[in-house]
């Protein structure tokens, strides 16, 4: 018997809370990173300390190869009997990757109060691959969410560490890009199939927002740290404190994600 649709409104209002507070957090971010002399300042130190490189990783990401995503996660959403919930993983990576380059090239701007430098809030790159992640965990039936939400953490981790360290990206644009790809991701999963939780989703949710929660908070201590100590920002503690707050980030990022593809408690039948 195919589970009902789970239509509460316990379960619109988390995922909408979770969209505007994930919303609040761009805006929180690129007010402090970019429209601030300090932040701009900080932001810069942390990427002039990494090695500029080409990770092969990061290579993967075009036009063609998110077509296919959207593709991909459609026809699960098919085969799974849940072609709402496959529409909506779709939607979800083109609005993310649409609203992301029209916010980072049409709308946001960068003053120049530390130095003259373009745009580069929010990261395409981050937001092509957290997109088609997230929209994976919603497109997935629920047995086998559980099982994708460790790797696609773990892929979110990595991508977030190489953007940095290979000097694509400030630790900002990835960090308000994975904010970005959670508030479309939660307001994608209004639209989608809720059928019953599982017990493997539930315990990566709680497995992965714990352990983001640790990494912020060790993140927002070596950095008062490197500040209280006088280490320069180009020191390795602030580095630290940048690397340890992009793993939070992605960790958080796909537990809320997680939140929102699956009910509260599963929906009467």
């Amino acid at each position: 018997m195919t589970a009902a649709l789970d239509v509460r409104p316990g379960a619109f209002g988390v995922r909408l809370v979770i969209a505007a507070a994930a919303t609040l957090g761009f805006v929180a971010v690129y007010a402090t990173a970019v429209l601030t002399a300090r932040g701009q300042q900080i932001d810069q130190l942390l990427l002039e300390a990494a090695d500029y490189g080409r990770p092969a990783l990061l290579a993967l990401v075009s036009v063609p190869a998110l077509v296919v995503a959207c593709l991909a996660v459609a026809l699960i959403g098919l085969v799974s009997r849940r072609p709402r919930a496959g529409i909506a993983a779709a939607g979800l990576i083109v609005v993310g990757n649409v609203l992301g380059q029209a916010l980072k090239y049409e709308v946001l701007i960068r003053p120049e109060l530390d130095i003259a430098a373009a745009n580069t809030l929010p990261s395409g790159h981050m937001i092509a691959f957290a997109s088609v992640g997230t929209a994976l965990l919603i497109a997935l039936p629920p047995r086998l969410r559980g099982l994708a939400a460790p790797l696609v953490a773990a892929l979110l981790g990595v991508v977030a560490w190489q953007l940095l360290h290979a000097g694509w990206h400030r630790p900002s644009d990835i960090v308000a890009s994975l904010l970005l790809v959670t508030a479309v991701a939660a307001l994608a999963a209004l639209l989608a199939e809720r059928p019953r939780t599982s017990r493997h989703g539930r315990r990566w949710e709680a497995l992965l927002g714990g352990l983001g929660a640790i990494a912020l908070v060790l993140a927002a201590g070596a950095f008062i740290a490197s500040q209280v100590t006088e280490a320069t920002l180009t020191e390795s503690l602030p580095l630290l404190a940048a690397d340890l707050m992009l793993i939070g980030a992605a960790l958080a990022c796909v537990a809320l994600v997680l939140r929102c593809a699956v009910p509260l408690r599963p929906a009467s039948r």
